[in-house]
């Protein structure tokens, strides 16, 4: 099964406890910094839409792309309950073709960290240049998953609730450099359970690789840093948020 299929319906649960709007208020954070007035915004790897509905909520005009139906329809149906005009579309982030360009370019969340080779990190950033205004803010965030190679060998752990059962079983690839996780879970249906299995996998780039990558495709990178703050990452940042614009004059 594709990731986040059977994970879909029961996504939102999971994740009940993360800020969105926290999430929306950082990103607004840094767009004032940089003198970026509210305009159009592309948020990629989208899911079921949470943060793609905080920013609109604060004002931005927002396309959200993902590359899961099953999210998708969560995300649509959400923002018809909050009457939000938000367009959400089916599209793969390496092949990212639109019809129009945007002034902010988000991912969050681990977005680019399925993105398991150099290449397809490179191939991403053209795409999503090609589709971004003049001087346009590019800000997405990397889970370090490095960190997470001291304690994630071989672990499994649980969660169990009256709707549904998940069982995680994680490892550390070390040559790879990539988190792999097998998710087996069981949602209850309306007159049985539902078993379904999905295996994430997130990719540790390194900082260095992903300038290279964002500087080879048209971009300056105006900052890094630790995760909700406007200082630079420390040995303890598990999450990064990377900013940068829109070279003009570059192909």
């Amino acid at each position: 099964m594709s990731i986040y299929q059977g994970l879909a319906s029961i996504y939102d649960q999971l994740m009940e406890g993360v800020d969105y709007q926290g999430w929306a208020e950082y990103i607004k954070t840094l767009t004032e910094k940089y003198g970026k007035e509210m305009g159009s915004a592309l948020d990629i790897a989208c899911g079921t839409g949470n943060t793609s509905i905080a920013l609109a909520e604060l004002g931005w005009w927002v396309t959200g792309i993902d590359l899961s139906l099953p999210m998708l329809q969560q995300a649509r149906k959400k923002a018809a309950e909050k009457e939000l005009d938000i367009i959400f579309l089916q599209q793969d982030i390496r092949e990212l073709d639109l019809t129009r360009e945007f002034d902010l370019v988000t991912c969050y969340q681990d977005g680019l960290n399925y993105l398991l080779t150099q290449e397809d990190l490179v191939q991403t950033f053209q795409r999503i240049r090609n589709n971004m205004s003049q001087e346009g803010l590019f800000i997405f965030d990397l889970n370090r998953v490095e960190k997470y190679s001291r304690t994630a060998q071989g672990e499994v752990s649980f969660i169990d609730t009256d709707d549904f059962s998940l069982v995680y079983e994680t490892s550390y690839l070390k040559p790879e450099e990539i988190w792999e996780i097998n998710v087996t879970g069981f949602v209850r249906g309306e007159q049985h359970y539902e078993k379904f299995k999905e295996v994430h996998r997130e990719k540790h780039h390194h900082l260095a690789d992903v300038k290279d990558a964002l500087r080879s495709t048209g971009f300056k990178v105006l900052d890094v840093f630790h995760a909700f703050s406007l200082n630079p990452p420390g040995a303890d940042s598990n999450r990064i948020f990377v900013i940068a614009q829109k070279e003009e004059g570059r192909i």
